[in-house]
């Protein structure tokens, strides 16, 4: 257990900058849950709301401690630097080195995380992986290239991919991160630290209009991770989690919970549109498991609803503030905002579906976790899918699908957040052009895996799995959504 401050005992050996001596090969500890889902780290680890991470100071650190400077929730992990020069911490050292089984040997795995450094330049990010056989024996630190940070003093986010030997069953005391840069005493603050398998998405997922329905499709084009309910503007939220409770779509992801273990639960992106206030927040969190990560939109696609963007970002932010101060720093409860790319045509024919072109229906980076889109190509009076990515998908005109993704995307890329696609759909308005469909999900897999240019992680892909979006195995759709998932050993949740 890590006390809230550490200082490191070996002072001679810091202020000469010196690093401490590899971890042994075998780990004596094991994170401990929950995790978030797609993450190889725990909420403590990755987020710091709890002082029981296992982050140790290796070189160069006078002090390491919780802060309540934070890029999400209230907390990050702050290394104050003992003399000039790079600060190094680790996920553990000598015999208290966490050890983490890799879910595939030999594959490729992004670090990323979210820092703020003082406001000048020639600050740069590395994280390393030690490696280690399945039976323990230590092959050595597989090293990533210094990521370059920006002078801003702002929070900004930095990854790097790395790909280990084919008999790397494990990692201990990793990942391990550099900053470089620092004066003495100065500090650098680290949050929402991610190791996962590296692909187009953290989390990749369907949405189902109920749990059989979900739990069927996590089967035949799966394993999913994330799925999608909603509420009418007439539905008030539930009046607690653990109970039997109905969306539209018929199904609650607590029904999930019952029939899934723990390690399968899907993260529940929850659409609502009636204005609550912090007691039905707390009411509606009230028996939710700390395993069970969940996403608040409000109004989900208020660029399509009655009124104009300064009126909905005012009651969005009403609503943030409420979900916030009702899940009271539990690092498993997120607040998004979900946009219909669709109205961000830029063309300016004016025909109905501007509202979104000037961003006036995105709210500021500080009242939002995470920025999505709904996208759709080959929708009702556009171009079908001709298998290209997102952003010439369907046209890369200012009016058709690509040229709208690409000014959505351009309204909330400076934010410095993460982004993702809670609905995406394909041909669903047309008879799909199956090999076109297929050929898009592998285009926007190496798309989303390559953008937003280590600006931002892309979070989520969900898939508008029913209706006219569906997709088959004809042309190979299934294994390709399949293999999307599953890349470099697929999703993880250690719970």
């Amino acid at each position: 257990m890590k006390k809230l401050a550490v200082l490191i005992a070996s002072g001679a050996l810091v202020l000469m900058g010196l690093a401490a001596v590899a971890s042994p090969a075998s780990a004596q500890i094991s994170q401990s849950g929950p995790f978030g889902v797609g993450n190889l780290l725990n909420y403590a680890n990755a987020d710091i709301e709890s002082t029981n991470y296992n982050w140790s100071a290796v070189s160069n650190v006078s002090l390491l401690t919780q802060s309540n400077v934070a890029f999400l929730h209230d907390n990050s992990l702050r290394a104050v630097a003992a003399a000039t020069g790079a600060i190094v911490i680790e996920l553990g050292t000598g015999s208290n080195a966490v050890q983490i089984s890799l879910p595939k040997a030999g594959a490729t795995y992004q670090i990323g995380a979210y820092f703020k450094v003082r406001a000048t330049s020639g600050h740069t990010a590395e994280f390393d992986l030690q490696c280690f056989t399945s039976s323990g024996r230590r092959i050595g630190w597989e090293k990533g290239g210094p990521v370059s940070l920006n002078s801003s003093g702002n929070w900004q986010y930095a990854q790097d991919t790395i790909t280990v030997p084919s008999n790397c069953a494990q990692v201990q005391a990793s990942p391990r991160i550099t900053v470089t840069g620092l004066g003495t005493s100065t500090d650098v603050r680290i949050d929402e630290v991610s190791f996962a398998p590296h692909r187009a998405a953290l989390l990749i997922g369907a949405h189902a209009d109920t749990p059989p329905d979900w739990e069927s499709f996590d089967s035949s084009i799966g394993p999913l991770q994330s799925d999608k309910v909603f509420f009418t503007p007439t539905q008030p939220l539930p009046s607690q989690w653990n109970t039997a409770w109905n969306n539209d779509g018929g199904g609650s992801c607590y029904q999930i919970e019952q029939d899934l273990p723990a390690s399968q639960w899907p993260v529940c992106v929850i659409a609502y549109k009636q204005n609550e206030t912090q007691q039905d927040f707390v009411n509606f969190f009230t028996g939710l498991p700390s395993a069970q990560e969940v996403i608040m939109v409000y109004w989900q696609e208020p660029e399509g609803a009655p009124g104009t963007g300064p009126q909905f970002v005012s009651a969005f932010d009403a609503q943030a503030s409420a979900i916030r101060a009702a899940a009271n720093d539990r690092p498993n409860i997120f607040v998004a905002e979900d946009s219909s790319t669709y109205q961000y045509d830029t063309s300016g024919d004016n025909d109905g579906d501007e509202k979104g072109a000037g961003c006036s229906y995105i709210p500021a980076a500080s009242q939002t976790d995470f920025y999505f889109g709904d996208h759709y190509v080959g929708s009702a009076g556009a171009a079908q899918v001709n298998g290209t990515s997102l952003p010439t998908d369907g046209g890369g005109k200012t009016d058709q699908a690509g040229g709208k993704w690409s000014a959505w995307l351009n309204c909330v890329q400076p934010s410095n957040h993460p982004i993702g696609l809670a609905e995406y759909g394909l041909d669903c308005a047309y008879t799909p052009d199956v090999s076109a469909v297929t050929q898009s999900m592998a285009a926007d897999d190496s798309y989303l895996a390559a953008i937003p240019g280590a600006t931002e992680p892309t979070l989520l892909w969900e898939y508008w799995y029913e209706g006219g979006c569906i997709f088959d195995n004809s042309a190979g759709g299934i294994a390709q959504w399949q293999a999307n998932e599953n890349q470099n050993g697929g999703a993880v949740n250690g719970n």
